[in-house]
């Protein structure tokens, strides 16, 4: 039995060692898995013996990983460290005590160590490793009393030592998984504590007005965005709070930002902020239109100014408006006549029920120039102009031909009558003398024949003269 006591006691000797080694160790949560675009989170902790704890002074590590798309990564202090100071260079992580009245108990959290993945970092696995991780212990020497007033005294305290112990290295994984983001950007709501949105809200409208009494002076902003946006406003948890101070009259913007769940995509809603005196009050047009025709820019309350193009046709617009204050008055000047191919301006005053308040809002006008077919009008009638004036000029030359062709028949008619005429004659001279030479009487067909072919042509000029007079009556008329 003595035996048996003296073995177990010497093996209890050779293993405390060990179990002491073993004892004083860095620490990290197990491996884990996430998804493309989010944080690797571990949590670093110790394991040591009460000595270690008592005396440690700093503890410093390598942080090194690999196989994966990541950013550099970054810790969290934890409660723990309340008193002890984070330091980082690079990779190299230091933690050391600044306030030796608290001690590191075994099993306490020191920090985060959070790797963020980036959205495009593939399929796959990111090794995690904790190098050179050294505890520094620190050693303060008892001092021991003189034991008799012959023996002198220390004034100094003597100077602590510094033993360093080498730690085991830690290596993790991280599975990283791939989702598909969303890629909207849009709000699900945007709700106001006072006041209506003008328009009522719809994720598609990006702006709207409030008009709130001169008695309310701050509104609280709420907003929510859709498909787990990545942040809206700055906030990541997809929600938007925020209470704003309203100043008199009109105010800055108040800007709500979406930006997508893959961080690709963005959109802006904004509303514009009308504290007034009273509701009553006021000089602000609340919609303005043009029949037919758009407004550049947009028309919006607490813009003044406006530019547009109106066809030839249009001599004046057809304007509409909305007033936020009905007992407010309008005069609109300039909208009478409008000069074409030139820059004009409309003049709308706006002046509230009592007098004070006065806004103004200019359309600039530019009238188109006629484009339709005038020139040609002009030009057919310069046509018909100069076919009138050629017409008689036509007709005189007309007359003028009937009358050379008339004279030519004449001539040529009176020349066949002296020809036939002669040779009658002749014709008889030589029957006569026929007759006498040899006692035959001459026939009468050929003198039948040449008076009814001489008839013919003294016909044909009477009829000429007939068609000539007429001409003459009709130039008459």
């Amino acid at each position: 039995m003595k035996k048996i006591t003296l073995f177990l006691f010497g093996l209890l000797l050779v293993l405390m060692p060990f179990q002491v080694e073993a004892k004083n160790a860095l620490k990290l949560n197990n491996n884990l898995t996430i998804n493309a675009g989010e944080d690797a989170k571990f949590t670093l902790g110790i394991d040591i013996d009460n000595t270690v704890g008592n005396n440690l002074d700093k503890i410093t590590f390598e942080v090194e990983v690999t196989g994966g798309k990541t950013d550099n990564f970054y810790h969290v202090v934890g409660n723990v460290l309340q008193t002890w100071k984070v330091t980082k260079t690079n990779n190299n992580i230091e933690i050391k005590r600044y306030d030796s009245s608290e001690n590191i108990n075994s099993g306490d959290n020191l920090l985060e160590i959070v790797i963020p993945v980036k959205s495009d970092s593939p399929e796959g696995e990111i090794n995690v490793l904790l190098k050179n991780i050294v505890f520094t212990v620190k050693e303060t020497p008892v001092v021991t009393p003189p034991t008799s007033s012959d023996e002198p005294s220390s004034s100094e305290a003597p100077e602590p030592t510094y033993t360093q112990i080498e730690i085991d290295d830690v290596a993790r994984k991280i599975t990283v998984n791939r989702k598909v983001l969303s890629e909207i950007a849009s709000l699900e709501s945007l709700t106001i504590s006072i006041g209506e949105l003008n328009p009522a809200f719809n994720s598609s409208i990006k702006e709207y007005e409030v008009v709130v009494k001169d008695t309310i002076n701050k509104v609280t902003v709420e907003a929510v965005c859709k498909d787990n946006c990545s942040s809206i406003n700055g906030n990541t948890d997809q929600t938007f709070k925020k209470t704003y101070t309203l100043a008199k009259g009109e105010n800055d913007p108040i800007s709500v930002k979406v930006i997508s769940q893959n961080t690709l995509n963005s959109e802006e809603y904004k509303i514009n902020f009308y504290r007034g005196e009273l509701l009553e009050e006021r000089a602000d047009l609340k919609s303005l239109t043009i029949t037919g025709i758009e407004l550049d820019p947009e028309f919006k309350p607490n813009s003044y100014n406006y530019y547009i193009r109106s066809p030839y046709e249009l001599e004046s617009l057809d304007i509409k408006y909305e007033l936020f204050d009905n007992n407010s008055e309008v005069t609109i000047e300039g909208n009478e006549k409008l000069e074409v191919g030139k820059e004009s301006k409309i003049i709308i005053k706006i002046v509230s029920a009592d007098t004070k308040i006065e806004k103004t809002y200019n359309i600039y006008v530019t009238r188109e120039e006629d484009t339709s077919s005038s020139k040609m009008i002009i030009s057919d009638g310069e046509t018909d102009k100069d076919e009138k004036e050629s017409t008689p000029k036509k007709s005189n030359k007309l007359l003028l031909i009937i009358i050379i062709i008339i004279l030519a028949l004449l001539v040529i008619a009176g020349s066949f009558f002296f020809l036939f005429k002669n040779k009658k004659k002749n014709g008889k001279s030589k029957n006569d003398k026929d007759q006498d030479n040899h006692g035959v009487a001459i026939s009468h067909e050929d003198d039948e024949e040449l008076l009814e072919y001489t008839k013919e042509f003294t016909e044909f000029p009477n009829n000429l003269n007939d068609q000539i007079r007429k001409d003459n009556d009709y130039d008459k008329l």
